[in-house]
């Protein structure tokens, strides 16, 4: 039996923090400089200045990210009946896919001005901005969900096979490719703060450090549960030759 084309859309966040009661909002001020404003807008990030540092913040400056994936998939599904039981097979056919990335960065309040731009602590925090705003993140995003190409499940013979039962079933699938990528956007996080000490040793080679991202090695050492299937895609052109956002001047 064939099942009509059903077009849903789909959405995760994660990494979310409330903002401090304490924070100020962010003064009107010059424009920031290009490198800058380049990933404020890439990156949609604003602003959270403290007086007192939040108490879960370890440190002086801290990068929040939210990853919004949104899917547009038409499905079809199948099934047979035996032993009271549907062995249902939903072939998926994703349509689209759309992330937007969005980002706050809590910094303390003498931050707060026009002078901030060559900072130490700034340039550590939009560091982090640009590894979670690499575009290779989106790629990877777009060719995991491509790969979900059929889901099965097992139901009992008088469950109806409808959307409430199919949707779930693909949205799981997409969701842990999801959640796969935006652990390795964490685990990018964590080793740029080891490699610069939080932002207080310069990287010795930026470029290097910042084009080793994102490859086999790094999504090897990271435990990245779905390499097999983008080797394909590590390997196209269109990856290698990604147009990085990094400053690897400072």
């Amino acid at each position: 039996m064939h099942r009509r084309l059903i077009i849903r859309c789909l959405a995760w966040a994660v990494v979310s923090v409330p903002v401090a009661a304490i924070a100020q909002e962010e003064s009107k001020e010059a424009k920031p400089p290009q490198y800058f404003q380049r990933l404020i807008e890439e990156g949609n990030a604003k602003f959270d200045f403290y007086a007192r540092r939040p108490p879960r913040q370890r440190y002086p400056g801290q990068a929040l990210f939210h990853l919004n994936c949104r899917d547009e998939t038409a499905y079809r599904t199948t099934w047979k009946t035996k032993d009271g039981k549907k062995q249902v097979v939903v072939r998926v056919n994703l349509k689209k896919v759309t992330c937007e990335l969005t980002h706050t960065l809590r910094l303390p309040r003498y931050l707060n001005n026009d002078r901030r731009w060559t900072n130490r602590l700034v340039k550590h925090e939009f560091d982090h901005v640009a590894i979670s705003c690499d575009p290779r993140v989106t790629m990877l995003v777009e060719h995991l969900y491509g790969k979900v190409k059929r889901v099965r499940t097992t139901v009992d013979a008088d469950v109806k096979v409808d959307d409430k039962l199919v949707r779930p079933l693909i949205d799981k699938q997409y969701g842990a490719r999801a959640n796969a990528v935006i652990a390795l956007i964490k685990s990018n996080y964590v080793l740029l703060d080891k490699v610069s000490r939080h932002g207080n040793t310069p990287i010795e080679n930026r470029k290097i450090f910042f084009e080793s991202l994102y490859t086999k090695a790094n999504l090897d050492a990271a435990g990245f549960p779905f390499t097999g299937d983008v080797l394909d895609l590590l390997k196209s052109k269109k990856y290698r030759e990604a147009k990085l956002l990094y400053d690897f001047e400072k």
